[in-house]
């Protein structure tokens, strides 16, 4: 006897159902589709698409899946902001519909867009020595200024292209041995790296004496 078959409409469901994160940053979620057709039904194929607000792009995992009745499948589906997007609160929806008899479901998530993307540098100088400068001595105290709106994660202070020191709280400093050093000139770089991983460098040129 073969079973009566009872369609019913896909149940879909995202997680997480809310993200937040910065412009530009790619979020990830998981959709989980159920095929509640009953086992007379057979396997159903089911097709997915998403619908998005201005300023977003997103990717399935698939465009469709085959589910035997009472199974579900989960699909992949990430969703990219633009950089420039405005801070808010953006609803996200993905569907899921059966195209023999177009039934269909669809799930919401909710994306918090929490700002622009940071792409501004950091604020850097060397505060001593002065470029150009004669240095005389044992020891020269090589210092920087940086600052930045989303915070310096690290300044690095090189001297000939070696790494000299790194310091991550100003200010910002380290001790250059010059006994250590030949006579003549030398170049003095100093990289500073925000919390969004933006750099900027400043170099100078130094003589020992």
């Amino acid at each position: 006897v073969t079973a009566a078959c009872t369609r019913a409409a896909p149940q879909l469901t995202v997680s997480p159902t809310s993200q937040s994160a910065s412009a530009g940053a790619t979020l990830p979620y998981t959709l989980t589709l159920t095929n509640r057709n009953s086992s007379g039904c057979g396997n159903s194929t089911f097709n997915l698409a998403q619908a998005l607000p201005s300023g977003f792009g997103g990717t399935l995992g698939a465009g469709s899946v085959t589910i035997v009745p009472g199974a579900s499948a989960n699909v992949a589906w990430s969703v990219t902001s633009a950089s420039t997007l405005s801070a808010g609160t953006f609803t996200l929806n993905a569907s899921a519909v059966e195209p023999s008899i177009g039934m269909s479901a669809t799930a919401p998530a909710t994306a918090v867009v929490v700002g622009a993307a940071d792409t501004t540098a950091p604020a850097l100088s060397i505060t001593s020595p002065s470029a150009g400068g004669t240095i005389t001595g044992r020891m020269a105290s090589i210092t920087a200024a940086a600052n930045d709106a989303s915070g310096v994660r690290v300044v690095e202070i090189y001297v000939d292209d070696k790494l000299l020191a790194s310091d991550t709280s100003a200010p910002y400093s380290a001790n250059w041995n010059l006994r250590k050093a030949t006579r003549g000139g030398h170049t003095i770089r100093v990289r500073a790296v925000d919390a969004a991983g933006n750099v900027a460098q400043q170099t100078i040129a130094v003589t020992v004496n």
